[in-house]
């Protein structure tokens, strides 16, 4: 998620591990409060110009989806500390949530996990039960 200009922030989001043509929606919550998994987020975020959801995507084959997708009306600096949840479709039921963070500068950061284990973020990931 980045805001190229003042008018739209873009985003672009990679899912795996769904079922296969399952369908998903991605949005923007009020909170990022992951205390109770996603349940604590909150409802979708909404301003005066537009609201959080971000879209409907299908799962191919393999249990991937993507999505790109500019979105008016919103500004990067407002998001920072909410969080994106996904949502099965079907179901209603949230999968998966994170929280909405500031990156560093270019090569500025590191992507470490851990100050214990010194993993990158890619490391960890491979060693992770979930992966």
């Amino acid at each position: 998620m980045f805001q190229p200009t003042d008018a739209y922030i873009l985003v672009d989001a990679t899912i795996s591990g769904l079922k296969q043509n399952q369908s998903v929606n991605l949005a923007i919550h009020k909170c990022g409060d992951l205390s109770s998994s996603s349940y604590s987020c909150g409802d979708i975020f909404t301003n005066e110009f537009t609201n959080g959801n971000l879209g409907n995507i299908v799962a191919d084959d393999e249990g991937r989806a993507n999505l790109i997708v500019e979105k008016s009306g919103l500004k990067l600096h407002d998001l920072i500390g909410r969080s994106v949840v996904l949502h099965d479709t079907l179901t209603e039921s949230r999968l998966a949530s994170g929280v909405i963070a500031r990156s560093a500068i270019l090569s500025q950061n590191r992507k470490k996990v851990c100050a214990c284990s010194g993993k990158t973020l890619w490391e960890e990931r491979v060693d992770s039960p979930f992966a």
